[in-house]
């Protein structure tokens, strides 16, 4: 029973703080019970599918994240998310595509950034995915995937300096 009574908010909330703990499959259930109860609680599918993603369940992921996108088509995180779930099952075409109609929206977004160059360094296209995740870190990515990706990328590059300090960073 979760604390704050028996609807679809008491769940949500369940289903955060046991997400924010990393025990995706008892948030799973929250956000799924959030999402039935209340069927108008996007965010719950949204959690729900970011929690599929994180248990390997990259198909249901992309059902929920679909969903989601045609109930709220602004939502940028959603489309991010759905770039990742897509790009984690192999289909890079439509990957980019929600990449690029993210930035094509007229927003600098770091993750799109970070995506497009993760995508360009699984096809080995070095230069591009160096060039990619330099972008994505002067828009704020700034942690540790993108350092190693651009360290990892601008080696592949023949680009020595850049890599040397971005891995040593």
């Amino acid at each position: 029973m979760v604390f704050s009574g028996d609807n679809a908010e008491s769940y949500y909330d369940e289903g955060v703080t046991a997400r924010m703990k990393g025990d995706f499959v008892t948030a799973a259930l929250y956000f799924e019970r959030a999402a039935k109860m209340d069927p108008q609680l996007t965010s719950a599918r949204h959690q729900l599918a970011k929690c599929c993603m994180r248990l390997g369940k990259s198909d249901q992921a992309v059902a929920l994240l679909q969903q989601v996108i045609r109930e709220k088509p602004g939502l940028i995180a959603a489309r991010l998310d759905l770039g990742d779930a897509l790009m984690e099952m192999g289909h890079n075409d439509h990957a980019r595509t929600l990449f690029e109609e993210v930035l094509a929206s007229g927003r600098d977004n770091a993750r799109a950034y970070q995506a497009l160059a993760q995508l360009s360094f699984n096809e080995a296209q070095w230069v591009q995915a160096s060039s990619l995740a330099q972008i994505a870190r002067s828009h704020g990515a700034a942690g540790f995937p993108v350092l190693y990706l651009l360290g990892r990328a601008s080696k592949q590059a023949g680009d020595i300096t850049t890599s040397s300090m971005a891995l040593e960073e």
